[in-house]
């Protein structure tokens, strides 16, 4: 809008102002749009001046923070429209003063009242004018000024302020049988109250837990604490409220004092994998590099000692297995090589596997060749163990690691129920273009009671969605001896959003609540009210770190090792024993007495 422009527009007497005309809308639009400062409005007929501001206040195209000039009429003034005048208080009624004497100032001028609403008013149930000004002969006789602030000192007004309980806004501080109310919102009416010189009187809904702050009819209407705003009962309105388009049709809202993080409570598991222990420290990629060089390293040895022996000839027989006539021939052979530990690949297993084992050998091998690999696969063996044994202790005094769900994809693919209060929190997933986010949305169901939803989630069939400090609340009202499984706050938030008080639509007050809540922010007040709040309840979701000790649950899988060990040596055992009772005694040639004739080489 250019500076200072003015927006002109002539009604038809015959319009209904209730349902103004295309043009007529078309004009008040550009006037909210560009944000007039001042009305100028000359409507003779009272009732439409009076469906005028109707539309206006309900469609909120007449700010109420604008100034107004309108005639006096009594058609304005009936109880049905008080509360048009608790909203629009910047306004001047204009009207001729003592019209009886209207010959008598003929010559004086007529003589025009200027009045406006009393505010704040002490008496709701009439309507109260203040004269401001008279205005006679092109001048003012008291020279007052018509439009004042008068917002900044309510003089001990008492407006009612509409709570639900909901963390961290509104809590309920219990003294023995009575309560009072605490949180962050309340905190900030109390602030206010004193900065603004009103008297705030708190109330709840009865039943409020169960419609809490209300919904949608199908008829338009609204329920709970909505409606109580709707029909304009309250001043204020303390309830956690989430700034949206939906809330903003139905009332107004202070500049947001804070941000919440609106995310999930989930089901918690420890993995319980004692008896894995002894193949924790390895991954899998881990575990199989070290058994394929288990199973081949042996194999290497005896190749290598394969080679050398087709290289530098056969092997040189003992001196009491070479016959006299052969020994002089056997002599003159100088190509021969003595015997080695590895010539055999039953003895290359064997020793490869004692290494890993840090089992020494009996001696080193002959051959320069072997010597080199033996030294590089001890270095290789060392580094296997120490790196097992450092990770094996830090399994056994480390606890369990435990499972979380952390993301929305992993909610989706756990398949637990979704419970989400509300269309407008169910419609925000639906309307997401993220397809799990629209699978929760199509899965979730709506809950009445918070505190049987939470047990829901600690028996493993529930996910709760809410703000993460009313989760820690009700993860902190479930006992560990009542839940099954442990509670955790996913991590990703869904969304961040605004959380503001809430104010009657069009409420003149609210330049003067932002402007304090904007100075509570800078001051850090509200930011030391939230975490006073949350520590009123176990808001941790750590328990103090356990002790680094071994118990007797993390040595299970040693345990299971062992008996491994025992029911392999006793099935070994009885195997043998049927070995030799039905195959080995029954040998015709088989004699108890002569045992060694068995063994014997070449029997």
């Amino acid at each position: 809008m250019a500076k200072n422009a003015v927006f002109i527009e002539q009604l038809s007497p015959a319009e209904d102002l209730l349902d103004p005309d295309p043009e007529t809308l078309e004009v008040l639009t550009a006037i909210r749009r560009n944000a007039c400062e001042a009305y100028v409005i000359f409507l003779s007929n009272g009732i439409q001046m009076e469906h005028f501001l109707s539309y206006g206040d309900s469609n909120r195209t007449l700010s109420p923070n604008s100034k107004y000039i309108i005639l006096h009429d009594y058609r304005l003034f009936t109880p049905e429209q008080h509360y048009i005048w608790k909203r629009f208080i910047n306004v001047v009624f204009i009207r001729l003063y003592n019209q009886k004497s209207y010959v008598s100032y003929q010559k004086a001028g007529l003589p025009f009242e200027l009045s406006t609403v009393s505010f704040p008013s002490t008496e709701h149930s009439i309507f109260v004018s203040s004269r401001i000004d008279i205005w006679q002969s092109g001048k003012f006789r008291f020279n007052k000024e018509l439009f004042v602030d008068r917002t900044a000192n309510m003089k001990s007004e008492q407006l009612k302020v509409i709570v639900f309980t909901h963390t961290p806004a509104v809590t309920r501080i219990y003294e023995g049988m009575n309560f009072t109310y605490g949180g962050v919102e309340v905190k900030i009416m109390e602030a206010l109250q004193d900065v603004m010189n009103f008297t705030a009187i708190f109330y709840e809904l009865e039943h409020s837990d169960d419609v809490k702050w209300g919904q949608m009819n199908e008829n338009g209407s609204y329920t709970g604490l909505l409606k109580e705003m709707d029909d304009a009962k309250s001043d204020f309105a303390l309830a956690d409220l989430h700034y949206t388009t939906f809330n903003l049709q139905v009332l107004d809202l202070s500049i947001p004092y804070n941000t919440e993080c609106l995310t999930f409570l989930t089901p918690e598991a420890t993995s319980d994998n004692s008896w894995k222990t002894l193949i924790l420290p390895f991954s899998g990629t881990m575990w199989a590099g070290v058994l394929t060089s288990l199973f081949s390293v042996g194999f290497i040895f005896y190749g290598v000692s394969f080679i050398y022996r087709r290289l530098h000839g056969p092997l040189m027989m003992g001196i009491s297995d070479i016959s006299t006539e052969n020994h002089e021939k056997k002599k003159k052979i100088n190509s021969t090589v003595p015997p080695d530990m590895f010539d055999k690949l039953s003895d290359c297993i064997i020793y490869t596997y004692s290494m890993l084992l840090y089992v020494s050998l009996p001696k080193f091998p002959l051959t320069w060749s072997l010597r080199l690999l033996t030294g590089w696969y001890w270095i290789y063996c060392i580094l296997i163990v120490v790196a097992y044994r450092a990770s094996m202790t830090a399994i056994l005094s480390n606890p369990f690691p435990r499972f979380t769900i952390d993301t929305i994809e992993e909610l989706v693919y756990s398949k637990l129920g979704i419970g989400i209060w509300g269309d407008e929190n169910r419609g925000f997933f639906l309307m997401s273009e993220d397809k799990d986010s629209q699978e929760i949305g199509q899965k979730a169901e709506s809950y009445v009671d918070a505190l049987e939803a939470t047990k829901k989630v600690a028996e493993g069939k529930f996910a709760l969605y809410e703000n993460e400090y009313f989760l820690k609340e009700m993860r902190s009202k479930v006992k560990a001896t009542e839940s099954k499984l442990s509670l955790h706050v996913m991590s990703q938030c869904s969304v961040q959003i605004p959380v503001s008080i809430g104010l009657e639509k069009n409420s003149p007050i609210k330049s003067q609540v932002d402007k304090y809540i904007r100075r509570l922010i800078e001051a850090g007040l509200i930011s030391k009210w939230l975490k006073d709040t949350v520590q009123n309840f176990d808001a941790s979701e750590e328990e103090a770190p356990p002790e680094a000790l071994v118990d007797l649950k993390k040595l299970y899988a040693g345990f299971v090792a062992l008996a491994i060990g025992y029911s392999l040596g006793v099935l070994s055992l009885i195997c043998e024993i049927l070995f030799w009772k039905y195959f080995i005694a029954r040998r015709p040639n088989f004699d108890k007495y002569e045992l060694a004739k068995l063994y014997r080489i070449g029997t």
